[in-house]
């Protein structure tokens, strides 16, 4: 989790593109993967809490399982991948992601709300069903509910589902799923920043990290969600896999290096 959350300063350094990808603390981190699903506060190099983490299933292994569903199966043989949530996104959105005409829920009950289909069906936000209610503000994330709510729609439909109605599927399934990691951040953030007066040492940048961080409707939906500064990682865009998670644990070794060595006058290189 912590090397997530510092990679950004080893692609800085490196000059991976022009875009300046150091968030200066304190900064939020989203880590989102086929086993992760969290929220972490990191105030300073080596200090960072965890705020919110998934109480079941993790947001990458839903998407996947949901896209193994949702694809037709000509879609899944011709897939030069078996990362099959990048293979979901690319056929929810085949067009660029800024043609498709997002709107950010504006109220906690829009946000809430079920969104009917013109085919029957609709999706519950995760944890807005539960009876009391009070689920629907606990800072955690839960996915499973959404994942059993995919399989009712899609069982016994493999050869008779619509291609169309696939198409509003998978871009319901990733709305639901992003909004509600959007809908923790935003609570976080609004609790953090209330009780940091200082201006200097609110909360105004978010690192999203891990598989589902190249998402490029993530990204969109968590900039029209909130005012941040969102910088997707190395590993989710400049890298391969297997790069950047060799190159994860030395941008941990490096940021820690350098402060060990402005603190203790270290010599000695990583």
């Amino acid at each position: 989790m912590q090397a997530h959350a510092l990679t950004p300063r080893l692609v800085n350094a490196l000059k991976v593109n022009s875009d300046d990808l150091e968030p200066q603390f304190p900064f939020l981190s989203l880590l989102v993967s086929g086993g992760h699903t969290m929220l972490v506060h990191s105030k300073e190099l080596t200090h960072h809490t965890i705020l919110a983490s998934t109480t079941d299933v993790a947001i990458g292994d839903v998407i996947d399982k949901a896209a193994r569903q949702i694809l037709p199966r000509e879609v899944i043989q011709c897939a030069d991948e078996m990362m099959y949530g990048r293979v979901l996104e690319r056929f929810a959105f085949p067009a660029e992601i800024e043609q498709y005409a997002y709107v950010a829920p504006t109220t906690r009950a829009e946000e809430m709300s079920r969104k009917s289909s013109s085919w029957g069906w609709a999706l519950a936000a995760p944890l807005a069903g539960t009876r009391s209610g009070s689920k629907s503000k606990a800072m955690e994330f839960s996915f499973s509910g959404l994942g059993s709510a995919i399989q009712r729609i899609c069982k016994g439909r493999e050869t008779t589902m619509r291609h169309e109605e696939r198409v509003d599927l998978a871009r319901e399934v990733l709305r639901v799923a992003f909004e509600h990691l959007a809908s923790r951040t935003s609570m976080a953030l609004e609790k953090l920043n209330k009780v940091q007066a200082p201006s200097s040492k609110r909360v105004s940048t978010l690192v999203v990290s891990g598989g589902v961080a190249s998402n490029r409707f993530l990204r969109k939906l968590c900039v029209r969600t909130r005012a941040l500064k969102v910088i997707q990682t190395l590993g989710a865009n400049e890298y391969n896999k297997g790069s950047a998670h060799t190159l994860m644990p030395e941008a941990l070794n490096i940021s820690l290096y350098y402060s060990h060595r402005r603190r203790y006058a270290l010599t000695t290189p990583p």
